[in-house]
């Protein structure tokens, strides 16, 4: 990663650069968490507390893409509350709620499709920003009338029955950062010299994060660089304590610890995200990029049984929604009175939600040309074109590295087995039908990757 970065002169980023280069003038470098945390959560110039910036602006979520992820979390909800008993009031606590988007998706659906659970739901949409918590009296107006859902700033300290539930809210969460470096373990602080933020190596400036390894036991190779995320044992230990009868969900990216800290990760996880672009230059422009690293799962559920919770289970995204669809066959996607073609698009974009567990799905969008949700249907198969993939831009960090090789060689390879078979043919004579075309929105198309049955291939594509 590059160990250094200017204080951003001129731009929208130096009152926090400024502020955290006094910081480190008058104390010392300071841990890389805390700067991490200044620059998402500063009250006034941090990345999610300015209400200009949207949260996860800077990529897409399962919640931008349909409605329908907020209509399964509602199902799931709403079988968590009838394994309880059907309490007359059961808690639904978003951590990280934003602007609401996703507790409007969810109680609009419960209040349309699950009566009963909306009538027992106390929705609680907890968000750290208080410009973002103003949003939520306008957003979600008519179910606050209900009595149904309020905004908080922090996980309530009891909860009778319910669930505590977060979305793509832990990889957000300041982390450290360590290296292995002489046989011992050093922290990454962030220092100012000559004009610019720079790492420098210390010992670890809490016990606790040499604790964290120890208690997962996971030794680190010579030199290699990782995360140690905290406030993550924090937060799962402050939900398990807080839930009395109940279940916590959380979504995210990550990998349980063997996985996350083996030679793939060697050089850590932590990206930045920048006007829909990556980077690894994650001391620029404090406060104007996003910051986020992979969750660590071991660690939720280790810490999360300190604090009394049982692990049920650790599943993807899509088979975790594909799960709670299919019990009636995905008609959540629709809308009343809907036309066929946009119900089209309606699984369009599902289909893009689904497969999001691969990696150059939706997030970030900086890795791909161009962003699709385009569903094609012929001779009664299904063939999903899925994302633009431009291969230089794919090789941004080893831990998501295709051989190139590889992948140019499957690309001709698979493009003639389609094109011998009809279905690049097919799939381009249906994109040329103007009625076709005007239930999706067409982009530029170089190369893609497609979805036959369920099976990655790849393809290449003219306009």
């Amino acid at each position: 990663m590059t160990p250094e970065s200017p204080l951003a002169e001129g731009t929208r980023g130096e009152p926090l650069a400024a502020i955290l280069a006094a910081r480190v003038a008058a104390s010392g470098p300071i841990p890389f968490a805390e700067f991490m945390r200044e620059c998402l959560y500063h009250p006034e110039y941090g990345y999610y507390s300015r209400l200009g910036t949207q949260r996860r602006g800077d990529y897409y979520t399962s919640v931008d893409v349909h409605a329908i992820f907020g209509r399964l979390i509602a199902r799931q909800l709403a079988e968590m509350w009838e394994l309880l008993g059907s309490p007359n009031q059961f808690f639904a606590v978003e951590s990280g709620a934003g602007v609401g988007k996703l507790v409007a998706n969810i109680l609009d659906f419960a209040a349309r499709e699950l009566p009963a659970f909306y009538a027992a739901t106390r929705y609680i949409a907890v968000e750290h920003s208080a410009e973002r918590r103003a949003e939520h009296a306008t957003a979600l107006a008519l179910h606050a009338a209900e009595g149904r859902v309020s905004s908080s700033g922090q996980i309530p300290e009891k909860i009778a029955a319910g669930c505590i539930f977060s979305n793509e809210l832990i990889d957000a969460l300041p982390t450290h950062r360590v290296v292995m470096k002489d046989g011992q373990l050093h922290d990454i602080f962030v220092g100012v010299e000559s004009g610019r933020f720079v790492e420098i190596l210390r010992d670890p400036s809490t016990p606790a994060i040499k604790q964290y390894f120890q208690d997962q036991g996971i030794v680190l190779p010579e030199g290699h660089h990782a995360e140690a995320c905290l406030d993550a044992c924090r937060w799962i230990e402050d939900a398990g304590r807080a839930i009395d009868r109940g279940f916590i969900l959380t979504i995210d990216y990550g990998h349980e610890a063997p996985a996350l800290y083996n030679e793939r990760h060697n050089r850590g996880t932590l990206l930045a995200y920048r006007n829909h672009q990556v980077t690894e230059n994650i001391l620029d422009a404090p406060g104007e990029q996003d910051l986020t690293s992979h969750v660590n799962f071991t660690a939720l559920q280790l810490w999360g049984h300190r604090a009394g919770l049982e692990t049920t289970g650790l599943v993807t995204q899509s088979q975790f929604l594909v799960a709670l669809g299919r019990a009636n066959e995905f008609a959540d996607l629709y809308e009343p009175d809907q036309s066929e073609i946009e119900k089209l698009r309606a699984r369009c974009f599902s289909v893009s939600l689904l497969q999001r567990f691969f990696r150059f799905g939706l997030r970030p969008a900086g890795i791909v040309s161009s962003l699709l949700g385009l569903a094609v249907f012929v001779d009664g198969a299904r063939a999903v074109i899925g994302n633009v993939v431009d291969s230089p831009q794919i090789n941004v960090r080893p831990h998501f590295r295709p051989p190139g090789v590889r992948v140019r060689a499957s690309f001709e390879r698979i493009t003639e087995r389609l094109r011998r078979r009809r279905v690049i043919s097919l799939i381009e004579e249906r994109l040329a039908h103007a009625e076709f075309r005007e239930g999706i929105v067409l982009v530029q198309l170089q190369r893609a990757l497609i979805l036959l049955h369920g099976i990655i291939v790849a393809a290449r594509f003219g306009k």
